[in-house]
């Protein structure tokens, strides 16, 4: 920011540097709804709805970062293709990278949203004993909390592959440039 008109910076199109920025910050943040627990075995509405959070936060952070890479990625691919071409190609502006990002995020928005409707991730605390001291008289009680959903797999399996995709298209675009 304290360097936008510097003209390496101006080339790099300073608002695609920031989301790559935004992203990770995003995406990172999951890793403090995870460290939230349930208080006690009665309330565990704070954590269950940090649990929810989660894939809100991951998915979006990585698809703003990556996003903003892979539309960097193909305006260089274009630019490229039209140098090489007798006819000079469409430009790709600074909309059209918008727009295509936005359409990253509603691909990975749509299966964000029905995993949240139909099969939420919620914080489930696990007995695993008690304990007894007879010496001290202390009963300890022993147990673990998790996010858990029903059908994990059926939802983090589109996610995975939508972003990995991405990286592959990505990872082609940089190889063809």
């Amino acid at each position: 920011i304290k360097h936008r008109d510097d003209p390496v910076v101006r080339i790099g199109q300073v608002e695609f540097l920031l989301l790559i920025c935004l992203g990770p910050i995003i995406s990172s943040s999951s890793i403090a709804a995870l460290s939230v627990q349930a208080g006690s075995f009665d309330d565990e509405t704070a954590a269950s709805k940090a649990c929810t959070a989660l894939p809100w936060l991951y998915t979006t952070g990585w698809m703003l970062q990556y996003g903003s890479l892979s539309v960097k990625s193909y305006r260089m691919y274009s630019t490229k293709r039209a140098a090489e071409t007798v006819t000079a190609g469409r430009t790709v502006t600074a909309v059209d990278m918008y727009m295509i990002i936005g359409m990253l995020l509603l691909l990975n928005w749509a299966i964000v949203i029905p995993w949240t409707i139909l099969d939420p991730l919620v914080w489930e605390r696990q007995d695993t004993g008690t304990s007894v001291d007879s010496e001290q008289y202390v009963l300890t009680y022993e147990s673990y909390g998790r996010c858990r959903s029903n059908h994990l797999s059926y939802w983090v399996g589109p996610v995975v592959a939508l972003h990995a995709l991405i990286m592959l298209a990505t990872n082609y675009l940089l190889y063809k440039i």
